[in-house]
């Protein structure tokens, strides 16, 4: 997902027009112009602009661009992406450590219990040797278990992730830096807030 695409996601999540948008960057000229040729890709965002968006957008600068950032920031915002863009695409468990003994068993096999939510074949399963990343998917599946148990809802499920990492909460062992949990995605009810 593009930039563009980004910037229109989050903005239409956060209830806000591309005026609303462009008048909170302090853009000069027509702000909703400028705002549509961000959001349709005729222009991009210069680094400074993108780092004024993620404030007024109340996200980290991570759900707008990691471009800049290290490879598993850029690779945990892409999944992030593709799971808005097809819901059903990735579907995160987390794993229970066999009692047997270390190197025991040669093969890398994973056992799952098969209900109606699995595809018609047995997935095939993935894991990174990298902390950063297998921490953040450990959460991350956390929070998709929550959504299917209703525990938390759609707009929290995505406000967390355009939050991250400052929404994570090391699966329940710390107060998270950012508050997502009871949020609706809407910071800009009128032109009002603007001011």
């Amino acid at each position: 997902m593009n930039i563009g695409e980004k910037i229109r996601r989050i903005r239409s999540f956060r209830g806000m027009t591309q005026k609303e948008l462009g008048i909170a960057l302090g853009l000069k000229g027509d702000p909703q112009t400028r705002i549509a040729q961000y959001e349709t890709g005729y222009r991009v965002p210069k680094r400074d602009l993108i780092l004024r968006m993620a404030e007024v957008l109340d996200v980290c600068v991570y759900a707008l661009d990691s471009e800049n950032e290290g490879s598993s920031t850029v690779m945990i915002e892409m999944l992030f992406w593709a799971d808005v863009e097809s819901p059903s695409i990735l579907t995160l468990a987390t794993a229970k450590r066999n009692d047997k003994k270390y190197n025991s068993v040669m093969g890398y096999e994973i056992e799952y219990t098969d209900n109606d939510d699995w595809m018609p074949r047995e997935p095939a399963m993935l894991w990174f040797n990298h902390i950063i990343v297998n921490d953040a998917l450990r959460e991350w599946a956390i929070r998709q278990q929550e959504l299917r148990d209703k525990i938390i809802t759609r707009d929290e499920y995505f406000e967390w992730k355009l939050q991250w990492p400052y929404s994570c909460d090391a699966c329940g062992r710390v107060e998270p830096v950012k508050k997502w949990r009871g949020t609706t995605g809407r910071l800009w009810r009128n032109s009002d807030s603007m001011r």
